[in-house]
């Protein structure tokens, strides 16, 4: 059987390698930065797992270069390679990108999709290249974001996806149908990786559809959209839109209906449904001020 290389840091990769596992055409070495913890038994006659501190350490290559590969899989891991590792396999290396290429390159494009209220989240394999997520795209596929839908959700969906469209771009490799297409850079936009401190909601500024989408996108297993009630901070899980025209002075907690509280937005109200306060022991209240 060939050889395929699969760098993997999570739940994308492992539905890959389970996928993989399954049509058991290749033997599989799966490299993690971090111990993984798989859902199932390893086929060990066809996988070798291994934990690695740096992909481009020259006893790392050596060792791909003794597997001889036919194709490197990128799932999701974080860090960057360096064209000799690029090029090693006879297929190059394919990166699962969770966007729209050119439109989401850069980092946490599930996360950025739901913030700007697409109605699609786009996914892309591509060629991998010295740049960032500029190669060639190879594959990409889509789904639609329901209103209901969160980040846990989209993940769900994007790595049930990438699994399918793995298995496409390997019988078009095998078939010799693939269909390159190039990147144009001048329609290429760059999103930087997201962290804890770009999750402040403003209500000021935000709409009650912006703020929505906000929370859903940094809802678990992120820490969660926050704001603050005096010093204290607030993370905020859970939302709900509504009809009702309730307006006023953003941040304002206006109402409270059934364990769910009103809160305007920049254009009227959103009600809050699951929240948890850090170092306090209250519950919002009517009238409080958030900012």
């Amino acid at each position: 059987m060939k050889n395929i290389i699969l760098y993997l840091n999570g739940d994308r990769g492992i539905k890959v390698l389970e996928t993989l596992i399954k049509i058991n055409k290749y033997n599989v070495f799966v490299f993690s930065l971090k111990k993984i913890v798989f859902p199932y038994k390893l086929a060990e006659d066809i996988i070798v797992y291994k934990l690695i501190k740096n992909i481009n350490d020259k006893k790392h290559i050596l060792n791909i270069k003794n597997i001889n590969p036919y194709l490197s899989i990128v799932a999701g891991f974080p860090q960057i390679f360096n064209e000799e590792l690029i090029n090693l396999p006879d297929f190059g290396t394919i990166n699962l990108h969770a966007g729209p290429l050119p439109k989401y390159r850069g980092g946490s494009p599930l996360n950025w999709q739901i913030i700007n209220g697409e109605d699609q989240i786009g996914l892309s394999i591509i060629q991998m290249a010295k740049g960032i997520d500029t190669g060639d795209i190879i594959y990409k596929s889509s789904f639609k974001l329901d209103l209901l839908d969160n980040i846990k959700s989209v993940h769900n969906y994007a790595n049930k996806l990438f699994s399918n469209m793995v298995i496409k771009v390997l019988e078009q490799i095998e078939s010799k149908s693939q269909v390159v297409i190039k990147q144009d850079s001048h329609d290429s936009i760059y999103w930087h990786q997201r962290s804890d401190l770009d999750g402040r909601i403003n209500w000021e500024k935000m709409t009650s559809l912006q703020v929505y989408n906000f929370i859903r996108a940094l809802t678990k297993p992120y820490p969660g959209a926050y704001t603050f009630f005096s010093e204290y901070k607030l993370r905020i899980f859970l939302a709900e839109l509504t009809n009702e025209k309730f307006y006023g002075t953003p941040g304002r907690v206006v109402k409270i209906k059934k364990n769910k509280l009103l809160v305007i937005c920049a254009d009227k109200g959103l009600y809050i449904k699951k929240y948890k306060f850090e170092k306090y022991s209250g519950d919002l209240k009517n009238g409080m001020q958030l900012k």
